[in-house]
C-alpha cells in the first residue's frame, strides 16, 4: 500500500469513526438522554408544569439538574413528597436563586431549609426571572385555594427592581401578570426546534463540563498567584454602587429605576395587608451578588431599602450582607467558594452557607 492509499485509508477510518460517534450521539440524544423540561412557555407568560419530571440546564456552562414538580407546579425533591395537612406551611418566593438553578433540589438553600424544618410543609414558588409582581400573584392565587402559610419568605433579588419595571406588568383585563414582550417565548421555543440543541447532547455535555472545569482551574490558579479575583460587573446590580446617570442608558434611566422601586413598594404593602388578614409572618431577605460584596451598596443601599419596606410587626427583615462580608474577610477564595464561575448564582457551597444563615435567623421563630 503506497503512502497516498495509506493516507486515504486513515482519513476514511477517522471519518467513519467520527461519523459513527455522531450517529450514536444523535441516537442517545433522542432516546436515553432526551431532556424534557418542566417549563410551560406561553407567549407572554411562563410557569412550571404540574406533576412534571424533567431536566433543566440554566445556561450552557451550568450542570443539568433534575426537576420534579408537584400538583401546584412547584419544584419539589421528588414525586414521593406529599404535603401533610397536619403541618403548618412555609412559602418561599423568589427567582432563579430561590429555584436553585444548576443544583439538585436537596442542594438548594430551599431544599436545605426544607430538610431542616421537617415539621413544616415547604412551598418553593421560585422561578427564573420572576419578580415581586409574580410573587404577589402567586400568593393571592394559592390563598384563594385556602392554602395558608404560617410564614412566608420573600427572597427579593437585586434583579427584581428592573424586572418589575420593564419585564413584568399586571394585566387588569386578564387579572394576571404578563410579560411586556414575547421574546422569552420565541427564544425558548426555538431551542426545541434547533437541530444542534436537540442532538449531540453527549458531545455538548462533555465539552461544557471540560470547558467549565478548565476555566475554574484557571481562575483558581490565577487567584493563587494574586491576592484578588476580578469581579464581573452586571447590568442588574450595578445601581447599588453606581450613580443612575452613569449606568448603561440602554438598560437604565431614572424613570425605570423609580418605576421598579415604586412597584416593589406597592407590592410589599399588599403582602403586609394580606399577612394581617390571614395571620402569617413575612420574612423579607436581603442577600448579595458577588459584586455588591466587592463594591458595596453606597449609591443605593439595598439592605436599608428592604428594611424600610418591612416595618410592621408581621414583617421582619433578614439582612445577610454583613455575614457574607465577614465570609469574604476570612476566605480568600470567597467568590469561587460561594458562586458559580462568572455567575451571580450560589453554587452548592454558597447555597449551604446561605441556608445556614437563614436557619440561624428563623429557628427562634418556630411555633
Amino acid at each position: 500500500m503506497n503512502k497516498t492509499k495509506l493516507f486515504l485509508f486513515y482519513l476514511l477510518s477517522i471519518f467513519i469513526f467520527v461519523f459513527g460517534i455522531l450517529v450514536i450521539d444523535i441516537i442517545l440524544s433522542n432516546t436515553l438522554l432526551k431532556q424534557n423540561h418542566c417549563f410551560n412557555y406561553q407567549e407572554f407568560f411562563y410557569e412550571l408544569k404540574k406533576k412534571c419530571k424533567g431536566k433543566y440546564r440554566f445556561k450552557t456552562s451550568f450542570p443539568i439538574a433534575k426537576t420534579y414538580t408537584d400538583i401546584n407546579g412547584l419544584r419539589v425533591k421528588n414525586h414521593s413528597v406529599k404535603k401533610d395537612n397536619d403541618k403548618k406551611n412555609i412559602f418561599m418566593f423568589g427567582d432563579s436563586m430561590t429555584y436553585g438553578v444548576g443544583l439538585e433540589y436537596e442542594e438548594t438553600f430551599v431544599g436545605i431549609i426544607d430538610d431542616h424544618f421537617k415539621d413544616f410543609n415547604i412551598y418553593n414558588f421560585g422561578l427564573s426571572s420572576y419578580s415581586s409582581i409574580m410573587y404577589l400573584h402567586q400568593l393571592k392565587k394559592i390563598l384563594k385555594r385556602n392554602i395558608k402559610p404560617e410564614k412566608i419568605f420573600i427572597f427579593l433579588d437585586l434583579s427584581d427592581l428592573r424586572q418589575d419595571a420593564v419585564e413584568w406588568y399586571y394585566n387588569q383585563d386578564e387579572k394576571a401578570p404578563r410579560l411586556f414582550t414575547n421574546g422569552t417565548y420565541l427564544r425558548e421555543t426555538s431551542k426545541d426546534k434547533n437541530f444542534k440543541n436537540k442532538n449531540f447532547k453527549v458531545t455538548r455535555n462533555i465539552s461544557s463540563y471540560v470547558n467549565y472545569n478548565l476555566r475554574k482551574l484557571r481562575a483558581e490558579i490565577n487567584l493563587s498567584m494574586r491576592d484578588t479575583y476580578k469581579i464581573k460587573r452586571t447590568i442588574q446590580a450595578s445601581f447599588t454602587y453606581t450613580e443612575i446617570e452613569n449606568l448603561d442608558s440602554k438598560y437604565w434611566s431614572k424613570e425605570i429605576f423609580e418605576k421598579g422601586k415604586n412597584t416593589i413598594i406597592k407590592n410589599l404593602s399588599e403582602f403586609k395587608i394580606l399577612a394581617e388578614k390571614h395571620d402569617f409572618q413575612i420574612f423579607l431577605v436581603a442577600y448579595p451578588w458577588f459584586e455588591t460584596i466587592e463594591f458595596g451598596q453606597d449609591k443605593f443601599n439595598w439592605s436599608n431599602f428592604l428594611k424600610s419596606l418591612c416595618n410592621s410587626e408581621n414583617c421582619k427583615t433578614i439582612d445577610t450582607y454583613p455575614k457574607f462580608i465577614e465570609y469574604k474577610k476570612n476566605n480568600k477564595n470567597w467568590v469561587l467558594d460561594l458562586y458559580f464561575l462568572n455567575d451571580v448564582h450560589f453554587n452548592k457551597n454558597g447555597s449551604n452557607v446561605f441556608a445556614k444563615m437563614i436557619i440561624d435567623e428563623i429557628k427562634d421563630y418556630k411555633k
